[in-house]
């Protein structure tokens, strides 16, 4: 304020002193003004100075929050410091034990393969050692292999061509027609698989194919042979056309389902085979047992139950016992076969039926040696009824006169008279006829499956040994 009035005095007398003061009267106006303004800036420099003031009150508030708000952001720190420290030592423990673990597990590993390394050395060493021997052998082999070969090399010419006419010849014995059962596809492509490897490219290889191929197979591959261009298509292409799926699903069913026909003349054993050969490239991926189960299934009832009680449980156990029982039952055909023949023998000879409660029309079930029913004599002509009563006669009768002589007894006839009274009018005689043949089919059933059980005794008493036999007897 002091020196906003100094400079308008000094203004004022600048004024005085250029211009000269013309009157005093505006001296004192000018002075009026001078003080109204300097009061005005009085005023308003108290306002400021109370506008400081508050400003000051206000900041040193603030300051004061502030303090506060920063003494409460330390101490929340300081917690947080000490709760991560907490945490830090913590983890260090956790870190520190999982080292130790590791450290351990290293340990034992290093252990377990510092023994391998020991072990593997001394299997090196040994196989160093067998080598060394081996290589003296092999070294000796090459010499007489040299020697062969140069044996070989002084030999005629058509020597070598007959050699290797044969060798061929024996290549080609192995040949595939389309036929499952005879052949399976997927030994015989590892058959050829095997002899391709001879071969440096494919189009060489295919004569050889077609060499092992017949019948239906050779006409496919003759078809395909142009489209092949490598041997993995011609592999995928074959399997595909011989192995499909159709093809398994075809065998799977035959292996669910199927059953034994003695008239196919195969026997069970080989049967049993070609069904496993068959089934065992499925891809169904059935295990051995498995399929020993299904094979049981295709002969009688019985067999699937026998098979899972003795517990046999691959193939060649099953086709053991197939041989043994198949034997059995041919043994007890033959000796059926040699009584009936025996007891047939005694009826040729003697022209007459058997008496008593024997079956007339059957005798007894037996069969002669041409395997079929022994025929009835009154079936026969009147000349073959009475042939040996006939000729009986004859000779006694020979250069006689037959008037004269008394009447003999004509044994033919009385045969030929005690068949003919089955053949009554009511019938009654065959009727009984049919009934005792009825009994003695139920009869000879009876005794097929009494054998059946018996064999399947001396089967279980082979089986279980010498000891097992004298128990029991």
């Amino acid at each position: 304020m002091e020196t906003r009035l100094n400079k308008k005095q000094k203004e004022t007398e600048e004024r005085y002193s250029e211009e000269g003061i013309e009157n005093v009267d505006e001296e004192i106006s000018i002075t009026e003004t001078t003080i109204k303004e300097s009061t005005t800036e009085m005023s308003t420099m108290d306002r400021i100075l109370q506008m400081l003031q508050r400003q000051e009150e206000n900041s040193k508030k603030q300051a004061e929050r502030i303090e506060k708000l920063i003494d409460e952001n330390s101490k929340r720190q300081d917690l947080g410091f000490k709760q991560m420290e907490q945490r830090l030592e913590q983890h260090k423990e956790e870190v520190q034990m999982y080292l130790q673990q590791i450290k351990h597990e290293v340990e034992q590993k290093t252990k377990e393969i510092s023994q391998n390394l020991e072990k593997l050395t001394k299997k090196l060493h040994n196989l160093e050692k067998h080598v060394e021997g081996r290589e003296e052998e092999i070294e000796d082999r090459f010499k007489k292999m040299d020697k062969k070969l140069l044996e070989v090399k002084t030999q005629h010419n058509t020597g070598e061509r007959r050699q290797l006419i044969i060798h061929n010849g024996a290549e080609n014995k192995v040949q595939f027609g389309g036929d499952i059962k005879k052949q399976h596809p997927v030994p015989f492509i590892r058959m050829l698989k095997n002899r391709k490897q001879g071969y440096e490219e494919f189009e060489d290889a295919k004569d050889m194919i077609r060499n092992h191929f017949k019948d239906g197979a050779a006409l496919w591959f003759e078809s395909k042979q142009n489209e092949l261009q490598d041997w993995e298509e011609f592999e995928r292409k074959f399997l595909r056309y011989y192995w499909g799926k159709e093809k398994q699903m075809v065998v799977n069913s035959e292996l669910q389902n199927g059953k034994y026909d003695e008239k196919l003349g195969m026997s069970e054993e080989k049967y049993a085979l070609q069904v496993y050969a068959s089934g065992q490239y499925l891809n169904y991926n059935y295990s051995e047992e498995q399929l020993v189960e299904l094979i049981a299934r295709h002969f009688d009832n019985t067999m699937e139950d026998y098979v899972t009680l003795q517990g046999y449980r691959d193939m060649d156990s099953l086709c053991q016992f197939l041989v043994v029982r198949e034997a059995r039952r041919k043994e007890r055909r033959t000796r059926r076969q040699t009584e009936n023949n025996g007891r047939n023998q005694t009826n040729r000879t003697h022209n007459y039926r058997p008496s008593g409660n024997e079956n007339t029309y059957r005798y007894n079930g037996y069969r002669d040696n041409e395997g079929q029913r022994y025929t009835n004599n009154f079936h026969k002509n009147r000349y073959e009824q009475n042939r040996n009563g006939y000729q009986q006669n004859r000779f006694q009768n020979n250069g006689r006169n037959y008037n004269s002589q008394p009447c003999q007894p004509n044994t033919g006839r009385e045969n030929f008279n005690r068949g003919n009274q089955y053949n009554n009018h009511n019938g009654q005689g065959r009727e009984q006829n049919r009934e005792i043949n009825n009994l003695s089919l139920i009869r000879e059933g009876e005794d097929e499956q009494g054998h059946q059980e018996i064999d399947n005794v001396e089967v279980e008493s082979n089986r279980a040994g010498p000891s097992f036999r004298e128990s029991t007897h």
